[in-house]
């Protein structure tokens, strides 16, 4: 696999999976125990899952990859992609200073590996 189809699929499980256990660890209110989310709220148990499989993903790109290109350029997309998809699946705050701050790292993805 190419280094940018590495960081895609982990751009997409690391997002997906923070997504999804941040909607089921809210889905049932505050006042439950982990363990009693993940018995009752198959959203975290799938985002556990997408989470880990984006770890497997990074340790593939780890082997074959320069540390110096992997991890700025995991990390940079990683951040972004759970940012945006938190602005527009989750409606969080999608102030001006954010938005620009996310250009800033894509600018620094593209700088890191040229």
């Amino acid at each position: 696999m190419t280094l940018f189809l590495l960081c895609a699929c982990y751009a997409v499980l690391n997002a997906s999976g923070l997504l999804l256990m941040r909607l089921g660890l809210k889905a049932h209110g505050g006042g439950k125990s982990i363990w009693e989310h993940f018995l009752h709220e198959p959203r975290l148990a799938i985002g556990i899952f997408c989470y880990g499989l984006s770890f497997l993903i990074w340790l593939i790109a780890l082997r074959s990859y320069a540390l110096t290109t992997v991890y700025p350029l995991f990390i940079g997309v990683g951040y972004s992609s759970v940012v945006l998809a938190s602005f527009i699946i989750l409606g969080e705050n999608a102030s001006l200073v954010r938005v620009v701050g996310i250009a800033f790292v894509g600018i620094g993805v593209v700088l890191v590996t040229r």
